[in-house]
């Protein structure tokens, strides 16, 4: 398990996302060019509860197991529809002003096929690979990129213009204490699994598929704008 931890060590990966140009943008772009970019997220949130739902599907009673649970539970706001987080961001983007017709009709092709191919190793790969793509690759490094986001947000001068109107819900549960907390645990209740050559193999190449496709998913987040001044 050394080279796969060593691959998604927390440390490297805040390092790579404070140094990442295009997050460091959102610190200087317009609003328009601000909603463009976060607009794309939505549909990332959107699917993830089913993918997680997936994982937990495939697994075997235990504590990894129960703490998928909590986290799909929260993200699904505990029964309550209007506190999801799909439903959290949605407000956020609103409350910038993307249209309702944006939200729904604003998926790029390239994005769409990163969320298909997502979903069908959710559905067909063992477990062991969908905890690398969905536990630590999803949960655990969403975590770290969502908190670099938000810290360029909150410094953008036409966001804090209007910081206010702003719903910051989601991004108050995703960068505090309670979601960090999930990442510690994931990184804990993983790190307890008792794993042969070809399971940490499968784990690992599940979180390196998470890691490329993420980082893919930004990437056209950005460029797709046609607003990223390089």
């Amino acid at each position: 398990m050394g080279q796969f931890w060593e691959l998604a060590d927390d440390s490297k990966l805040m390092s790579q996302y404070d140094a990442d140009k295009k997050i460091a943008f959102l610190k200087d772009a317009s609003l328009e060019e601000v909603r463009r970019i976060c607009l794309q997220y939505r549909y990332f949130v959107e699917k993830y509860p089913d993918n997680l739902a997936m994982l937990i599907s495939k697994m075997p009673k235990g504590e990894l197991k129960s703490l998928l649970c909590d986290i799909l539970s929260e993200e699904m706001g505990m029964g309550d529809v209007n506190a999801s987080h799909s439903t959290w961001y949605d407000s956020f983007l609103r409350s910038l002003g993307v249209s309702e017709y944006q939200l729904k009709h604003s998926l790029y092709a390239e994005n769409e096929s990163i969320l298909k191919e997502t979903e069908r190793r959710c559905r067909e790969e063992l477990a062991v690979h969908c905890i690398g793509l969905v536990g630590m690759g999803r949960e655990c490094l969403c975590q770290i990129y969502l908190s670099q986001m938000y810290k360029n947000l909150r410094q953008n001068a036409e966001v804090v213009k209007i910081e206010e109107q702003i719903d910051w819900l989601f991004w108050d549960f995703h960068t505090g204490d309670d979601d960090v907390e999930h990442r510690m645990k994931m990184r804990e209740r993983i790190g307890a699994l008792v794993m042969d050559e070809n399971g940490v193999r499968q784990l690992t190449d599940g979180y390196r598929f998470a890691k490329n496709s993420w980082d893919e998913f930004w990437e056209n987040n950005y460029t797709n704008t046609r607003f990223f001044r390089n």
